[in-house]
């Protein structure tokens, strides 16, 4: 069975993607990218890289990168002769992966035949290949395993709700291609569970989620702000990559409770128009408000902040926090907000989210859970008002700040079982 699907993927379905890919190609920019990337399927010549040193391959598709940035910082903590190689899929990925230094080599993966792995793998010759998530693509697999290289899945989740595991044809192939891998670290016990149910050979354990260590390193370490938000007799919300539809539930419930509240909010897209009409609506609700862009101080009721990349640090000067897309249809990541130990409030739709959905049941006081979910704008008041009210407020951020504590140290587990 497995020479047969062998068979199937490389000379039928490889294929058939890859006409289909050159036909789209002219229409997609990033499919574009990514051809170019990698001479066009044509081959490419790779850098020299220190003979004299183990080298680990990464294999992040783009977003993944996210979940092996603690495990490259430890790796290189432990073994700092060690050599870092990451290959991508998407040319997202480059821009994620920039700003990390540990990362000694990024380029795009090679073209998914055995041709372009043999090249590879017999001029980096790594000492182990580490895939993030769930980018699988066996070619990569079976190339490693040719060259007998250990093959690790970390930071892996396999759930019922997936096609991987409804759709019986669908379900047979992951297990094929599952199967290369000689270890997979799964993120939690339904995750090893519904593995197993799949008759996997590979070892399956549970190491947790990477992401945790990522997310409190990332609030406390990698970045500062051009100016820290100053301390107040009130309690301070902050709304991280809000949109429109987020905005029009949360501006009610802040005009009724800014006796109580100073506001940070952080619009997705921070452009001129949208700065625009939200300053509008703000002043339509009795709130004023001034820019993060020409802070000097924060005397406003609401601070704007009309620039990227400064929310993840700004979580830490807040008390509760509002994830935005979870009025418009699929909700931003939660782990920033509850790594600065802030409670998190959520519109309706947030089961897109693995962590929303386990935090909501995680008791931090008598009276309210870490993330709670709201319904209406009145149920953004409500909550926010009760919040206003609590007597020993910093006990309830403890309590947050050392369950999410717990959730960390995957990164090491897996750099241990890696060395």
């Amino acid at each position: 069975m497995d020479k047969l699907y062998y068979f199937l993927y490389q000379f039928l379905l490889v294929p058939l993607l890859s006409v289909l890919v050159f036909l789209l190609a002219p229409f997609i920019p990033k499919l574009k990218e990514g051809l170019a990337a990698r001479n066009w399927g044509l081959g490419r010549s790779y850098p020299e890289v220190p003979k004299n040193r183990a080298l680990y391959w990464f294999h992040c598709s783009s977003g993944e990168i996210e979940y092996a940035k603690a495990v490259i910082r430890q790796l290189k903590n432990r073994y700092p002769q060690c050599f870092v190689l990451v290959t991508w899929h998407s040319p997202s990925a480059v821009a994620l992966i920039k700003g990390v230094k540990e990362v000694d080599l990024a380029i795009p993966s090679p073209w998914e035949s055995q041709s372009s792995y043999r090249k590879f793998l017999s001029h980096f010759k790594p000492k182990a290949l580490l895939v993030s998530r769930t980018d699988i693509w066996p070619s990569m697999l079976a190339g490693a395993k040719r060259y007998q290289i250990p093959r690790i899945l970390f930071a892996a989740t396999f759930v019922k709700s997936s096609s991987r595991y409804k759709n019986r044809f669908i379900r047979s192939f992951y297990q094929w291609a599952h199967s290369y891998f000689t270890d997979i670290y799964c993120v939690s016990e339904d995750d090893k569970k519904n593995f197993c149910e799949v008759d996997l050979p590979a070892k399956v354990q549970v190491s947790g989620d990477p992401r945790f260590d990522q997310v409190l390193w990332r609030i406390h370490t990698d970045f500062k702000p051009r100016s820290p938000i100053p301390p107040s007799q009130k309690k301070t919300f902050i709304m991280g990559s809000t949109w429109e539809e987020d905005e029009e539930r949360l501006l009610p419930a802040m005009s009724k409770n800014k006796n109580s509240y100073r506001y940070i909010l952080v619009p997705h897209e921070p452009t001129k128009k949208h700065i625009e009409s939200l300053s509008l609506a703000l002043k339509k609700q009795g709130l004023n408000f001034q820019l993060y862009s020409e802070q000097r101080s924060f005397e406003a009721d609401t601070l704007i902040v009309d620039q990227v990349g400064v929310l993840a640090h700004l979580y830490l000067f807040a008390d509760v926090s509002f994830i935005g897309g979870s009025f418009k249809g699929s909700v931003h990541s939660v782990m920033e907000g509850l790594g600065a130990g802030t409670p998190v409030l959520l519109g309706p739709h947030y089961k897109n989210n693995r962590e929303a959905i386990l935090f909501k049941d995680i008791a931090i006081s008598k009276y309210t859970t870490a993330v709670s979910i709201c319904e209406t704008s009145e149920d953004l008041s409500v909550k926010l008002e009760n919040f206003a009210k609590t007597q020993d407020f910093t006990k309830l951020k403890n309590n947050l700040e050392t369950y999410f504590t717990k959730q960390t140290g995957t990164a090491q587990k897996l750099v241990d079982s890696i060395l």
